[in-house]
């Protein structure tokens, strides 16, 4: 895995991990004590993209949605999905357009269309 610290990206590879309680704790290579592992805390993890797990029909990770264009049903451009909150059971499209942003419930009923690959649609 890759951290990316002051704006460059280093990599540790994992030597070991575990489960305690909800925790997901790793062993990097060069990182011995806890205070080197502490200079870490609210680092940015960083995967290749070929590493990660492939996701069931209709899944998709927030970085394959945040850049897209959004689209009204009637073809108008809705804006920008710019960030996605996580909020509980439901997840919110940030989508700014104008200088302007406003959030969107990400669920079916509303999204009605997501292609990777163009743009998805909402109703």
């Amino acid at each position: 895995m890759f951290l990316n610290r002051s704006g460059a990206e280093e990599e540790f590879p994992i030597e070991s991990s575990r489960f305690q309680n909800k925790f997901l704790i790793l062993e990097l290579k060069g990182i011995s004590s806890i205070d080197e592992a502490s200079e870490l805390v609210g680092t940015e993890v960083l995967i290749p993209e070929d590493r990660l797990k492939p996701l069931e029909k209709d899944n998709y990770y927030n970085f394959q949605i945040i850049g897209c264009t959004a689209y009204q049903k009637d073809g108008r451009v809705a804006g920008i999905v710019k960030d996605i909150l996580s909020i509980r059971d439901n997840n919110l499209l940030v989508i700014e357009k104008d200088q302007k942003e406003i959030l969107i419930p990400f669920s079916r009923s509303i999204c009605l269309e997501i292609d990777l690959e163009t743009v998805f649609r909402m109703d």
